[in-house]
């Protein structure tokens, strides 16, 4: 019975933490994928951009 309840144990924490580790990674991709998208355009342009905007743009891009 001790063994179960360690092996349990064991692999709830394992993976509650490949979890975490996922959930890191899609959020640091996301403001990766925000602050390289939003940056430039930012930085170019003084007018307030919008997402519609940003993304027609990186359509025509990747259209070429």
């Amino acid at each position: 019975m001790k063994y179960k309840t360690i092996l349990k144990i064991a692999l709830v924490s394992l993976f509650s933490i490949y979890v975490l580790e996922f959930a890191r990674g899609v959020i640091t991709l996301m403001l990766g994928f925000i602050i390289g998208y939003a940056t430039p355009e930012i930085l170019v342009s003084k007018k307030r951009i919008t997402w519609h905007d940003i993304y027609k743009k990186q359509r025509r891009r990747h259209e070429r």
